[in-house]
């Protein structure tokens, strides 16, 4: 059973981990960068994607920065992590609600 329920949360912990990929923009300081809504699907003429951010600069997409924090088995293991909360607790950019 306990190798059941650890599996089941290093499973969720590598999910979460996936999921944050701007765990670095949270200490930054910085505010957030949106990519401006394309046009309706239905439009044959829209594009596909944003190429740009609405950020005052213009800047492309793919120069904005970004960050994804893989915790390994190893890594839980030495932090004793035995539930998601333990994991993501110590995972920079990454804030805990109740």
């Amino acid at each position: 059973m306990g190798d059941r329920m650890f599996a089941t949360s290093l499973r969720l912990v590598v999910i979460a981990a996936l999921c944050v990929s701007q765990g670095a923009f949270a200490a930054s300081g910085k505010r957030p960068r949106h990519v401006p809504a394309t046009a309706a699907a239905t439009d044959p003429a829209a594009p596909y994607k944003a190429d740009r951010l609405s950020s005052s600069r213009g800047e492309t997409i793919l120069n904005t920065p970004g960050q994804t924090t893989v915790l390994t088995r190893q890594r839980l293991d030495d932090m004793n992590a035995t539930s998601l909360r333990d994991a993501m607790r110590s995972t920079a950019g990454v804030t805990i609600g109740r």
